[in-house]
């Protein structure tokens, strides 16, 4: 499942570098940091959510890492999420 993409939410999968950590692809320009925490908040404490935006506009890059604290965490919401 790990790295299947989806429609709005679009694939969740673990950053190598820190397997407690999600990339959230497919995102709408208009996510905002609030909303993800909103919509992944409920599997488990999150320790960060960086939504990617660019550097002169601000608008959203398309792409998020929500970090748990907790991989299990993080591997519920995956299975609970891919494709949302």
């Amino acid at each position: 499942r790990a790295g299947a993409t989806g429609s709005s939410m679009g694939g969740g999968r673990f950053d190598e570098s820190e397997p407690q950590s999600l990339r959230i692809t497919n995102i709408s320009e208009d996510t905002t940091e609030d909303d993800l925490r909103e919509l992944f908040g409920p599997f488990g404490r999150i320790q960060r959510v960086h939504l990617a935006r660019d550097r002169e506009t601000q608008i959203s890059r398309g792409f998020a890492f929500i970090s748990f604290y907790n991989r299990t965490d993080a591997e519920r919401a995956m299975e609970k999420l891919n494709g949302f």
